[in-house]
């Protein structure tokens, strides 16, 4: 399961980026919805949910990408996984009203909550990421 995947791989700066880029992402649901009823308005989305995998499963597209490699054992690991680049498009809507408009109000009600719950699993993610670390600093001392 792709949850599963996030807490075992992810990187809690990737986590951060997700967020944001959910958040981001929700902002274009909401204006959207709030154009629902305006004549000629067409319905946006943000593309990167494809390339938020990769990025989380260390997959890469760009197989030219020279990997760096660890010239002393005692030197840290990189962390190869690419950064993603989401973009906004315009959506494929079939349904087109006689005004122009093509928001289709129940579609974007439930994106805009599985939006939200993603968002909520990855910051619920993140801190238990962060509550693993303090924990190692405190059993560290």
């Amino acid at each position: 399961m792709f949850i599963a995947e996030i807490f075992d791989r992810t990187p809690i700066n990737l986590l951060g980026t997700s967020m944001t880029v959910r958040s981001k992402n929700q902002d274009i649901i909401a204006s959207n919805i709030a154009n629902a009823e305006t004549p000629n308005y067409k319905a946006k989305e943000l593309v990167f949910e494809d390339q938020l995998r990769q990025a989380v499963l260390g997959k890469r597209e760009d197989k030219e990408v020279m990997p760096m490699q660890r010239t002393h054992q005692a030197h840290l690991p990189t962390d190869e996984r690419s950064p993603f680049m989401p973009y906004m498009q315009l959506q494929n809507n079939q349904t087109v009203r006689n005004d122009g408009n093509d928001v289709e109000l129940e579609k974007e009600v439930g994106r805009m909550m599985e939006n939200s719950t993603m968002y909520q699993v990855s910051s619920t993610i993140a801190s238990k990421k962060i509550e693993g670390l303090k924990n190692a600093i405190r059993e560290g001392r």
